[in-house]
Order: structure tokens, then C-alpha cells, then sequence
């Protein structure tokens, strides 16, 4: 049937790669049935009258080009270059049609869904379907992939009334998603999804199963009919591989997922069984599986992230590394906390291309420069782990090694510093932020021999005197800078430094503070927190190119920041909190007269400078904050903290484009906050401690779906178990949640928060009435949880709730306690096997002291015992500090 006169409109198609000719066809829509493809794709013009009122009923595009302003919305007839078959099968699929995707036009019809749709969501059932059972589909990552999937369907489903087939493809699509692929903190996220929570709970049970199991249960409980589940989508445009977070990964179901899914059952059964066996047995000979893997390679391969896969183990997984991926460049085993610093050695050896290692894990709380400790202790433990490296072996002659990062490694020793310089020729980028057992003399002699060093991050380390001269008087033997011949220290190791980090580092005194000054130039990133550095060391900083400056709680002035920023422009993030200099400082918080005044000052500020991350507090007040609302208006995080009074209605209004807001110490009323979270749609962190609030129920009655954290410490003490619900239905997005001081709070509350909040990697519970009086339970629903701290909540916590929370939690690293809240005397500590992914556990102690205002007595902090487990040792310390 043709469409009616006025409805019809004519596509000129013509070949994006050719001229205007006048050989042409004409076809018309009504006639689908019957187009001879082979023959239409003969010429050089094709011209389609069609519907006008299907294209805008089923493409954006058209909806866009037809509906508007365009020209075309009047005209019967519109040209468009494309490629020909690609845009008539885009038609065709319009119309209802099914669509054959092959290798040859699959990425010519991405391209054409790219430029005619405005969202994910307009792509048709049939052609989705067609791209997530193709071979050549290339996703480096399948949560991505999923998450695109889900959106979809909500998208489509909200449009139109649900029926029993539209479940039913619901269900078809979401089969196609490789479940097996997905972390299980993602899954736990979706597990409120009205169309994915029943596969989503399914596949969290069955996660939580193989974590538990011996390998031959975990090989046993694979069907061959799964096989596919399990598949990575690596193809030849492959470039990275992204598999964070998946904990339930081993090394037999690495290896599985590296096969291809046509093998034959027998043969890949056959294959499973004899690497796990071989596996467990004969971890030194690992000649048979390198065999195997050498038969599968993926040359396309560039990165590789493993993050937060603690239950891999070393020796097997260098090992396919090498074998499967020999271009690999970027390696991601971040929070990988039973790999040594050994291992690195090793995988260096066998992956030579390698240039960036992240080796990260959580910086231990047991900073001896920070806390006090009253005794500490130490185990050390055999790992089943690791391919031995031999002292007297030397990194390849060729390693690339250009970033490397150790941030937190307790087990790195001076001696592996001593190996690492081998990389002296390539190493740009060093961060060993919080390796405590490492000596300011190690470090130094580190720095002397890598000259290519722009990066250095030793922040919370004993960085010192020692670090300051190398840095300082250390020359290049190779003078080639010339444009800088005036700067007297242009040819040491400082001058040329780009990036320093050295927060918390005590061991320098003034006068290297000052050298050290004296001699970086080219820095764009520089942070100081927590250190000696006055007005005095800060003068002597000649840089210009500075584009993050933290000086927080140091002893500069305002007139010490005056300088510094005078000379950097470019600066675009500034902490200066806790800097309790800036309260002698008189005229920021009003407006003083004369040039150079601190008005000055902000004025000037606000004429050369554009920020987008700034934490302040001393002397910094509503007028100061004014006086900068032009450097300000592109701010997305901002803090305020002890020392500033602002008021905090104005903030919508000064940072528009806020993401992150830090209160501290702050007086915020109700009106205040639901001013704030009414403006600012797109806060994704929300953050009050210590401020001295006046908030109700109604200022978390608005729709919060960009807001991902929720810190509220000592904020809400009337909050009950039945406002929970509300503000989770209006938070719903959350993964993280800190609460302190909400007294009413009962034991069912813990239902309330697991239910409304299953996703959640962060939880914190303080004296929150007794949430925990009946034990923990609910709570260990949340399965995706990695830092969980629960403290004064009940005395009703089991002896065994650090083995259990820890089997039950397969991502959680971080663990705080109280004794105060065990029910049976005490806590079992868990062993290394049974610890599972723990690595820092926290467990506070009180003593009760004689209040001087009621007849009873009331706990006070007495210490905090600190374990924690490195990938060679387990440490325990007493400090003094409540941590």
C-alpha cells in the first residue's frame, strides 16, 4: 500500500564515496517485499518514497530532520550520502524486517545507528539482537555491554505498555549477556532491576559458591552447555580487556575463558580437568599450560585490567599473560594483595612489552610518622603463590617498564628498590605512596640511579633529607637543556620533575624544605599536605606551569599562597585546608582598602584563574567566596572545612556545576539543604561531618539519582528505621553510606539499608542505636561492600563475624569493629586462607570513665588493635589514635 500523498516523502540515497549520477532506481516502501538487493546495489543513486510519519515514528534522526527547523521538514524530497546497502538495510529493519549482519557491513551499520539515532535506545529489537550474537561484537568490557542492554530495555518498556512478548524478549536479550563475565558488585546493583534481579541474584549465589569450592567442585559445576557464559569477546580489533572486579576468577577459568567456544566437549572437559589438576599439583612446571596457551594469542591485546581479582594466583596468570598476550602494554592488578613484589620481577621477565603495572594496594593505617604505637608485631606466612626470582637474575636488557606503581606494598623492601633501578632507562612514573618499610636512604639511592623520573609520589613514606639532597644536587650527566640556562639548578633531577607528591612526610626539615623549592620548576602537579613547608620554603618555588597545589594543614599564610599563585595561573585545583596561618591573616573575610590588600588579592584571583577543585577553611567566608564567583562558577568539588563560616544557601548559586560538596564544621540549616539538593542535580557526593545541623526528613524528599555517596555524621540524630525507606527510594543510587549518631535507629534497619542499598561498597555505622544488638545479619547481603566499619551500634556482634563477614563479602578489604559491641567477650581473627580478601582490620577498645554530668559511666577510647595481612606477613599494632 502506498503511503498517502501528503504523508510520502522521497530518500535520494546516494554513495558516500562517489559523484551525482543520473543512472538511478526508484523503489517505494510499500514494495519491500519485493527489492532485488543484488540489483539495487547496481547503481550509483537509489530513490525511496516512504512513509514521512514511520521515519519519524521509529528513528530520532528522522524525527529531528522532518519535525523541526530544517528545511527538509517542508520538502517532499531529501538526499542523503551514505553507503547504499548499509542505508537500505537500515530501512528495511525500519519497517519490521530482519536485518543480516556480517563481517562485511557490521561496522558500516554501527556507523549508520551512530548518525541516526540520538540514543542506544532507538536501536531495534531484531538488529540488537543480531550485534550481541555476532563473532566480531568487541567490548572490553561485558558490565558496559550489560548496562547499555538494561538501559535499553527500560527505555523501550517505558515507552509502551508491557506485554507477555515484550517480557519474553525482556528475557531472550538479557540471556545473551555473558553473566559470567560481570563482577559481582555490579551484579548486586542490578539486583533491584525489575527486567535482570532474578539472573542478577541467580548468578551472585553461583559466584559465591565457586569462591568457596575446591577446584574440582568449581571445574565439576561447569555444564559444557555454559561454556559460552564464560567466553571472553576478544576479537582482532580487541585493544583492552576489562575484568575488574571479578574475585570468583581463577586461574583454571582464566584459562577457560581464552579457548575458543567451538571446541568440542570432550576435548574441552578433557582440557579443564588436566589444568586444574596440573595446576594445584605442579605450580614450578608450567611448561604444559604454556604449551596450550601458545596456541591462542591475541596480538590486539594492549590492557589488561585484573583489579581487585584477589583469588588469581601469580605463577599461572604471568604465565598466560606471557604466553596469550604478547603486546601487552597496560597490566591492572590493583588490590591484588596476594601478589608479591617479587611477582613483579618475574612478570616483567616474561612480559617484556609491559610499560604501565599497577600493583596497588590499601595504604595500612599504621603509619609510623602519624600515629603512636604502643607495640606491634609481626608473622610472617608461606604463600602457595609465586614463581621464585632469584637474586643474582636481572630484569630483561629490554624492559619498557615507563610507570609503575607500588602505592601501599608493606612488603616492599629496600633491597626490591634496589632491583627496580635496573629500570633506570625507561622508569617516568614512581608511586610508592604509604610503603612504610621503606628507608629514606633506600629511596634516595632509588632516585639517584633513575634520571628519567617526571613522576614521584612517596607520600606517607620516610622520604627525607637524604631523598631532598639527591633530588637536589644529583646532576644529569648529559647537559641538553639549554632553554632554561638561567635557573642554576636546571640540570638536576628536581628541575625536570613534573608531578611530586609527598604529603605526610615529616623527616624534612625547613632548610631541605627550602633547597627542595629552590629547585623544582617544571612541576604542574605539586602536594605538601601534612608537612613542614612554610612561607619561607614556598618563596624560593620559582614554577610557573603549576596545575594542582595541595598545602593543606601546613604553616603557610595567606601572603605565602599570594605568591605562589601570582606566578601559576594555571592552576585549576587548590587545597588549602586546616592551613592555620590564614586565621592571622586579616581582610579575607571583609573588604580591606590599599593595593596589595587581601581584597587585592581575590580580585585578582578572580580575573586570572579558573578552578575546578578547591578545599578551603581558616578566614575564608561568604564575602571571600563572592569576591571569587567568577574563578569559582566551573568548581565540581568543593569543601569547606574548619576555620570557614559560609553561608551555604549561596552555594547553587556561586557553583552551579557542583558534583562534590564537603561540609565540615559548617551550620547548615533544613531551609539550606533542600535548597542545596533541589539546584544541584548533578551532586554525586554529599558529605556533613561535624556541622551543626538543623535538617529534616523533608530535605531528602527530592529525586537524587546522579548522588552516589552519602556521608551524614553526626547530622541526623532523629532519623528512624521508617525514613530509611524514603530516603533510599530518593538516594536509590548509592554505593556509598555513612551514618553516625542516629540514635532511633533499630535492628531493622539493617534490612532496610541491605534491600534499598544492595549495591553498596562502602558502609559505615556509628552509634546508631542498636542496629547490631541482634547481631549482623541483612547486612551481609551487601555483597558488593569492600570497606565495612560498624561500631557502638549493640552489643550483639558474634565472636566469628570477621571469618564470616569476610567468607560472605568476597570484595571486602577494609573491616572496623568495636569491642565494645561483642557479644561473646571478643573476635576471632581469621587465618590467611580464611581471611579471603581482608586486609585491614580495625577493632577499637574503650575503658568506662565517670561522666561528670549523670550518675553512670560512659565508654571512652582507650586503643585501636590494627592487623594487617600483606601478600608475605601479618602485622598487628596497638595505637593510640581512634582510627
Amino acid at each position: 500500500m502506498e503511503p498517502e500523498e501528503d504523508d510520502s516523502v522521497v530518500l535520494v540515497l546516494t554513495a558516500s564515496d562517489g559523484e551525482e549520477e543520473d543512472v538511478e532506481m526508484t523503489l517505494s516502501t510499500s514494495e519491500i517485499d519485493d527489492w532485488d538487493l543484488s540489483r539495487v546495489l547496481r547503481f550509483a543513486a537509489v530513490r525511496v518514497r516512504t512513509s514521512r510519519s514511520r521515519l519519524v515514528e521509529r528513528s530520532s534522526y528522522f524525527r529531528g530532520l522532518f519535525g523541526g527547523c530544517f528545511s527538509e521538514s517542508a520538502s517532499c524530497q531529501t538526499c542523503i550520502r551514505c553507503d547504499i546497502k548499509t542505508a537500505i538495510s537500515v530501512l528495511r529493519c525500519i519497517f519490521g524486517y530482519q536485518v543480516d549482519i556480517g563481517p562485511e557491513n557490521y561496522l558500516h551499520l554501527l556507523k549508520m545507528w551512530t548518525l541516526t539515532l540520538s540514543s542506544f535506545a532507538d536501536i531495534p529489537y531484531g538488529f540488537l539482537c543480531s550485534c550481541l550474537e555476532h563473532p566480531d561484537l568487541t567490548v572490553h568490557s561485558e558490565k558496559e555491554l550489560c548496562e547499555a542492554v538494561v538501559d535499553w530495555i527500560e527505555s523501550n518498556r517505558n515507552l509502551s505498555e508491557s506485554s507477555s512478548d515484550s517480557e519474553g524478549d525482556d528475557i531472550n536479550i538479557l540471556k545473551k549477556v555473558r553473566t559470567f563475565l560481570l563482577p559481582v558488585g555490579f551484579l548486586a546493583s542490578k539486583s533491584k532491576n525489575r527486567w535482570f534481579s532474578s539472573i542478577a541474584r541467580g548468578s551472585i549465589q553461583y559466584i559465591l559458591y565457586i569462591i568457596k569450592e575446591s577446584h574440582s567442585k568449581r571445574l565439576g559445576s561447569i555444564k559444557f552447555s555454559d561454556y559460552d557464559n564464560f567466553m571472553l569477546r576478544i576479537t582482532q580489533h580487541s585493544k583492552k580487556i576489562d575484568l575488574s572486579s571479578c574475585v570468583h576468577l581463577t586461574d583454571e577459568i582464566l584459562c577457560l575463558m581464552l579457548f575458543p567456544s567451538e571446541m568440542e566437549k570432550a576435548s574441552k572437559e578433557g582440557l579443564m580437568l588436566g589444568l586444574g589438576d596440573h595446576i594445584q599439583r605442579s605450580r614450578n612446571s608450567l611448561g604444559v599450560l604454556e604449551k596450550l596457551l601458545s596456541k591462542r594469542t591475541f596480538e590486539s591485546v594492549l590492557e589488561f585490567d585484573l583489579s581487585k581479582c584477589w583469588n588469581l594466583k601469580s605463577d599461572t596468570l604471568i604465565s598466560i599473560l606471557g604466553c596469550s598476550f604478547p603486546a601487552l602494554q597496560v597490566l591492572n592488578l590493583a588490590y591484588c594483595s596476594r601478589f608479591k613484589v617479587e611477582d613483579f620481577f618475574s612478570l616483567v621477565q616474561k612480559c617484556a612489552s609491559l610499560t604501565n603495572v599497577d600493583m596497588t594496594v590499601d595504604v595500612s593505617p599504621i603509619i609510623p610518622t602519624l600515629t603512636s604505637i604502643s607495640s606491634s608485631s609481626s608473622d610472617q606466612y608461606q604463600s602457595s603463590s609465586g614463581i621464585p626470582y632469584s637474586a643474582g637474575q636481572h630484569l630483561p636488557a629490554m624492559c619498557n617498564i615507563a610507570k609503575l606503581t607500588l602505592a601501599g606494598r608493606t612488603d616492599l623492601k629496600d633491597q626490591d628498590l634496589v632491583k627496580i633501578s635496573a629500570l633506570s632507562s625507561t622508569l617516568c612514573h614512581l608511586n610508592i605512596k604509604g610503603c612504610i618499610a621503606l628507608t629514606d636512604v633506600g629511596i634516595s639511592k632509588l632516585l639517584e640511579e633513575c634520571l628519567c623520573l617526571q613522576s614521584v609520589i612517596v607520600s606517607y613514606t620516610y622520604f627525607g633529607m637524604n631523598s631532598v639532597v639527591v633530588l637536589c644536587e644529583k646532576e644529569f650527566p648529559n647537559r641538553t637543556i639549554e632553554s632554561f640556562h638561567s635557573h642554576e639548578k636546571s640540570f638536576t633531577i628536581a628541575f625536570r620533575l613534573q608531578e611530586l607528591q609527598m604529603d605526610g612526610c615529616h623527616g624534612i626539615e625547613a632548610r631541605h624544605m627550602k633547597q627542595l623549592m629552590k629547585c623544582l620548576y617544571m612541576l604542574s602537579s605539586l602536594s605538601l599536605c601534612k608537612t613542614s613547608l612554610s612561607d619561607d620554603a614556598l618563596s624560593e618555588y620559582r614554577g610557573t606551569s603549576l596545575e594542582r597545589l595541595d598545602i593543606s594543614e601546613t604553616q603557610v599564610s595567606l601572603c605565602g599562597l599570594q605568591h605562589i599563585m601570582k606566578r601559576n595561573p594555571g592552576i585549576k585545583a587548590l587545597k588549602a585546608s586546616g592551613c592555620r596561618n590564614f586565621h592571622n591573616d586579616v581582610g579575607i573575610s571583609s573588604k580591606p582598602r590599599g593595593v596589595g590588600s587581601c581584597y587585592d588579592f581575590l580580585r585578582k584571583l578572580n580575573e586570572n584563574h579558573h578552578f575546578e577543585e578547591v578545599a578551603l577553611g581558616w578566614n575564608f567566608t561568604t564575602y571571600s567566596i563572592c569576591t571569587l564567583a567568577q574563578a569559582l562558577a566551573g568548581v565540581k568539588s568543593i569543601s569547606f572545612g574548619l576555620g570557614a563560616s559560609v553561608d551555604i544557601s549561596r552555594l547553587p548559586d556561586i557553583f552551579p556545576l557542583l558534583e562534590t560538596l564537603v561540609l565540615r564544621f559548617q551550620v547548615v540549616s533544613d531551609t539550606d539543604m533542600r535548597t542545596i539538593l533541589k539546584s544541584l542535580t548533578h551532586l554525586h557526593v554529599l558529605d556533613l561531618r561535624c556541622c551543626h545541623c538543623d535538617l529534616t526528613l523533608g530535605s531528602f524528599q527530592f529525586g537524587m539519582r546522579n548522588l552516589k555517596s552519602l556521608r551524614l555524621e553526626r547530622a541526623t540524630p532523629w532519623m528512624t528505621d521508617t525514613d530509611l525507606p524514603i530516603i533510599s527510594t530518593n538516594c536509590s543510587n548509592l554505593t556509598q553510606l555513612s551514618l553516625s549518631g542516629c540514635k532511633l535507629l533499630t535492628s531493622d534497619a539493617q534490612r532496610i539499608i541491605s534491600s534499598g542499598w544492595p549495591g553498596l561498597t562502602f558502609l559505615h555505622l556509628e552509634d546508631c542505636g542498636t542496629i547490631t544488638s541482634n547481631g549482623v545479619s541483612s547486612l551481609l547481603d551487601c555483597v558488593a561492600l569492600e570497606d565495612l566499619c560498624l561500631r557502638h551500634n549493640g552489643r550483639g556482634i558474634k565472636r566469628d563475624m570477621i571469618i564470616v563477614a569476610a567468607s560472605k563479602l568476597p570484595l571486602l578489604r577494609k573491616l572496623a569493629l568495636d569491642l565494645c559491641d561483642a557479644c561473646e567477650g571478643g573476635f576471632d581473627s581469621p587465618n590467611h586462607k580464611e581471611r579471603f580478601s581482608l586486609c585491614i582490620l580495625k577493632i577499637a577498645r574503650c575503658r568506662l570513665n565517670r561522666s561528670a554530668f549523670d550518675q553512670g559511666k560512659r565508654p571512652v577510647h582507650r586503643d585501636t588493635v590494627v592487623q594487617v595481612w600483606s601478600s608475605t606477613e601479618l602485622w598487628t599494632a596497638s595505637l593510640e589514635q581512634r582510627l
